[in-house]
């Protein structure tokens, strides 16, 4: 809800997620009690041309957590939980605004209706392509605020690449660089930082 001058607006915001997110079995639970997640998933399939429900539930192959698979995974399954919300709802909500972190901007285009599915996908499926092809090293959430991190990180070649909140700070960086960085932080401030599952 968002306030409206002295009213409550109590249409919703919608905020997608970014890459990361995933996990095997993501969606089986709404393909299992809903047709419209069944049918998100099998559009999906379509336009890529192989079994979205088979990676994301299972990951026979073990690719849910490269990059080249993830991004699409990702927003199959987050336009899957906004078609049952949609059908829960009885398509009565209408969310005045929608917004995503990274990737998840992609999936808001997609809620939003300025892209098709099958369009967002396309794109997601490229951008992934490439992101895997020429991406190099990895990411990690530290938990401190930037200003913190800021004079530290170029030190170990390495850069901010997102304030979540903040007391979260992503950074990126080649592997042995962030896992550098990521052994001073534990000892000079006593926390630890989260590896994202991310590529490049």
């Amino acid at each position: 809800m968002q306030h409206n001058g002295n009213r409550l607006d109590p249409r919703p915001l919608l905020i997608f997620p970014g890459q990361g997110s995933q996990y095997r079995g993501m969606g089986s639970d709404l393909c299992a009690d809903f047709q419209v997640a069944r049918d998100v998933y099998d559009r999906a399939s379509a336009a890529l041309d192989y079994d979205m429900s088979e990676l994301s539930f299972t990951d026979p192959n073990e690719q849910l957590n490269h990059t080249r698979y993830t991004q699409p995974a990702i927003l199959t399954h987050s336009i899957a939980c906004y078609e049952v919300m949609r059908d829960l709802t009885n398509d009565r909500m209408r969310p005045v605004a929608a917004a995503g972190h990274s990737l998840g901007e992609y999936s808001a285009l997609v809620a939003s209706g300025a892209l098709s599915l099958e369009h967002g996908l396309q794109l997601v499926n490229r951008r992934a392509a490439l992101m895997s092809e020429h991406g190099k090293g990895g990411m990690a959430a530290f938990p401190l605020d930037a200003d913190t991190l800021r004079p530290i990180v170029p030190g170990f070649y390495c850069g901010i690449g997102g304030c979540n909140v903040p007391e979260q700070t992503v950074v990126g960086g080649a592997d042995a660089d962030l896992e550098r960085l990521v052994e001073f932080v534990q000892e000079e401030y006593s926390v630890k930082p989260t590896w994202l599952k991310v590529e490049g």
